[in-house]
């Protein structure tokens, strides 16, 4: 790192966040003084079930789940679109995320291990990867590249009319 960067390594870190909420997690850890320039006593962090897919809370070692965000940072909604506006938030005020993650009791530290919509089902269980693996195989030739990305961008269009 210090002939790459001038730095050292121990001021390298990485961030986990999105951008309706801010940081979330620091080198795995949820932050414990500041998070985003709010003090953690107005921060929560939780995970929802997702007993679909066979996350749970109360999952051991490692409770698994969505990553839910409450925060008075948060923002206020996506503009002109109300419906998914809605959709992101719970009724007491958390921000769904659309991230799976682990949470480690004995270390406090979360590991985000997919998303929500690419998480799939087999027969022999839950993969995460699966989905990502997939795309990447079949959007790899240009042709199915091309017509995925022209009936996303239509499906988009349908949507907002």
């Amino acid at each position: 790192m210090k002939e790459t960067f001038g730095v050292g390594a121990d001021l390298v870190g990485e961030n986990y966040g999105c951008t309706e909420i801010g940081n979330i997690a620091t080198n795995g850890y949820i932050d414990s003084k500041f998070v985003g320039g709010t003090e953690a006593s107005d921060y929560h962090v939780k995970l929802a079930d997702l007993p679909d897919l066979g996350f749970l809370s109360t999952d051991l070692p490692y409770p698994r789940g969505e990553v839910l965000v409450k925060t008075p940072n948060a923002f206020a909604g996506y503009f002109g679109d109300a419906d998914c506006t809605a959709q992101a938030w719970t009724s007491d005020g958390y921000y769904r995320t659309g991230d799976v993650a682990e949470f480690d009791i004995t270390t406090g530290r979360i590991k985000v291990i997919g998303r929500c919509k690419e998480v799939l089902k087999t027969s022999t269980g839950i993969d995460s990867t699966a989905f990502t693996q997939a795309r990447g195989l079949i959007t790899s030739t240009y042709p199915v590249s091309t017509l995925l990305q022209e009936s996303l961008s239509l499906q988009r269009s349908w949507r907002r009319t």
